[in-house]
């Protein structure tokens, strides 16, 4: 990211409208990144949802995501 300081989690869902359950700890996103570890599913969507943005920043941004 290019706004690294932001804290978010991952959460999960079935609809493409509803991610009603969180499916990693919380974490904070340097400029490297970060690497979230999935902890219940399989589910069929999964959404980055940003907690809090970083210190000096009034966004967020998530330049890549990738699953492994």
């Amino acid at each position: 990211t290019d706004t690294p300081g932001f804290t978010a989690v991952i959460k999960a869902g079935n609809s493409t409208t509803s991610f009603p359950t969180t499916v990693s700890a919380s974490k904070q996103v340097g400029s490297e990144g970060a690497r979230f570890s999935i902890t219940k599913g399989p589910y069929r969507y999964y959404l980055v949802w940003i907690t809090q943005l970083g210190d000096g920043y009034d966004r967020a941004h998530v330049n890549e995501v990738r699953a492994s």
